[in-house]
């Protein structure tokens, strides 16, 4: 068994855009897959990566700071009808093979009483992953 960790380009990121509405705001939330490593095993690939999930508010205002100890004293409200505009895709290249990862949201929590520097509410989101290489 041969493990290794492989240099690799990334081709492109294409953002993932969800439209929702939740109390008074319409909002845009945005889904960026970044790559950070690529491990080969045997010949088998597994790409490490990053998610950044950002909502932009139509309502912007003042509230408490999104971070992880607010979060658990505060309750979200999951987001149920999400419009999607476009689905996160990132595609890198490696040993002449290209390795596209997407993702799949399950579910969207919005904070609309914390928000972000700012001024859109705190979002959270989960996912399952996808790879596809070829």
């Amino acid at each position: 068994m041969s493990i290794s960790l492989l240099d690799f380009e990334t081709e492109s990121i294409k953002v993932g855009v969800y439209l929702s509405r939740t109390n008074d705001e319409n909002l845009k939330i945005r889904v960026f897959i970044i790559p950070t490593h690529l491990i080969k095993r045997d010949d088998h690939y597994s790409v490490m990566f990053n998610t950044i999930v950002t909502a932009d508010s139509d309502k912007i205002k003042p509230g408490e700071m999104c971070n992880p100890q607010n979060i658990l004293s505060h309750k979200g409200k999951v987001l149920e009808n999400m419009e999607v505009v476009s689905k996160p895709e990132t595609i890198i290249r490696a040993d002449d093979r290209r390795i596209i990862i997407s993702l799949e949201l399950t579910s969207v929590v919005v904070y609309p009483e914390l928000r972000d520097p700012s001024g859109s509410p705190c979002v959270v989101a989960s996912w399952i992953y996808f790879q596809d290489v070829k």
